[in-house]
């Protein structure tokens, strides 16, 4: 694998390999959440259990946006997109329903409870809870900035899951009023105005910003939620951070039975002749090695690499496996991949004490990483995880190359 050279903050010439998650050019694609301006009506549920509590939605009868009632077949209208767009976002909102006792239909003409547009302009966003069928008809509310014929599938599914979360009245995860997440608020700010364009009301409204305590469910916060927006560890000065969730949890699937009661899975009995099965014809898979190792001066290091609506976890250390290769099956196609790294470095350094003499000191670091980016799949291929280190903030650069 090759590496690339860089100088430590001890003086050390390391060679170094692999690292992690969303690098400074990347994209994050971020939504708005719209609440109605009205008082809407109390609801028949009460507060929900504590076992399920967390800041996903407002409590009966307060301020903006409710739930529907439980039960109730939620109609929904598309204002643009290609048909097989439309059958896609369906696709991966029905995946609410199987936990929540609720339906979607779609219809043509006349007033829907949920209208949805696809105006590209690379903000997602929904208005929360069942305020949209109060809202103006001409209008929509929802709206999916950045999905076309050509997004994949796995984008498509945490966009869809996210928003339509929003429109069955859940609110961001990453505002819970019990997670005390420790921005910086600098770099927060600035992030989303070069990332999003979003002015410091915006980003402060739909990050930084806690639920009510008083108007809110909640209890300890659910990192895994498809609610939760991917924190980048250099938005909270390495403290804290999340990945793409890319699915529901198991506590949106406990929340969201809870909120609409009366949904049962019962496995079919049938005797009957089972359903022919029609395979579909599709590409072939191709084979993509991906490969790490420790560099010099490297003693341990934990890599999670997200790819392809997957995650894997690498440990290497110097005395054990200092080597790992990760061999993927994958479609042709174009794939979003992130990486979250934590490294440790060792060397000397020569230290003068009082009387000045000069003896040899061993030092160890801990060095975050990340980084993100897109790979394309269109045949055998062998990729090696690089990393550069930036002596400016202490952190290293991580990516996908083409090994040799």
């Amino acid at each position: 694998m090759q590496t690339h050279a860089v100088f430590f903050r001890f003086g050390i010439l390391l060679m170094l390999s692999i690292f992690s998650t969303m690098a400074s050019g990347q994209t994050i694609h971020t939504c708005t959440v719209i609440p109605a301006a009205e008082q809407p009506a109390v609801q028949e549920y009460g507060n929900l259990p504590g076992v399920v509590q967390k800041a996903v939605s407002y409590k009966p009868g307060q301020t903006y946006g409710n739930s529907w009632v439980s039960g109730s077949t939620i109609t929904v209208k598309f204002f643009d997109g290609s048909a097989a767009l439309r059958n896609r976002v369906m696709q991966y909102a029905a995946e609410w329903t199987r936990y929540g006792n609720l339906k979607f239909e779609v219809v043509r003409s006349g007033p829907a409870d949920i209208r949805i547009s696809f105006t590209q302009n690379g903000s997602s966003w929904s208005m929360v809870g069942n305020s949209s069928a109060r809202a103006d008809q001409q209008k929509p509310s929802m709206n999916f900035g950045w999905l076309t014929d050509l997004t994949p599938d796995y984008e498509v599914k945490r966009t869809v899951l996210h928003e339509f979360g929003h429109a069955l009245g859940l609110l961001h995860e990453h505002q819970n009023p019990a997670g005390g997440i420790p921005w910086d608020e600098a770099a927060v700010y600035s992030h989303y105005l070069n990332t999003q364009g979003w002015d410091r009301n915006t980003t402060y409204n739909n990050v930084i910003a806690t639920a009510n305590r008083n108007v809110t469910q909640y209890s300890e916060p659910d990192p895994a939620s498809i609610m939760h927006y991917p924190v980048d560890a250099r938005l909270t000065n390495g403290r804290y951070e999340v990945g793409m969730n890319n699915n529901l949890s198991t506590i949106d699937k406990q929340y969201i039975a809870k909120l609409y009661p009366g949904r049962r899975v019962v496995e079919s009995t049938s005797t009957s002749s089972p359903a022919p099965v029609v395979t579909p014809v599709v590409a072939r898979s191709h084979s993509l090695l991906i490969s790490n190792e420790l560099g010099e001066g490297q003693k341990a290091e934990t890599i999670r690499l997200e790819i392809a609506d997957q995650e894997f976890v690498i440990r290497l250390h110097k005395n054990g496996r200092n080597r790992q290769d990760l061999e993927l099956e994958l479609p042709p196609g174009k794939y979003a991949y992130r990486v979250i790294s934590s490294s440790t470095y060792y060397g000397y350094r020569n230290v003068r004490d009082q009387r000045g003499n000069v003896r040899r000191q061993y030092v160890e670091q801990e060095v975050p990483g990340s980084g993100s980016g897109y790979i394309t799949v269109d045949g055998d291929a062998e990729l090696a995880m690089y990393g550069s280190y930036n002596s400016d903030t202490g952190r290293m650069r991580v990516y996908l190359g083409t090994g040799k």
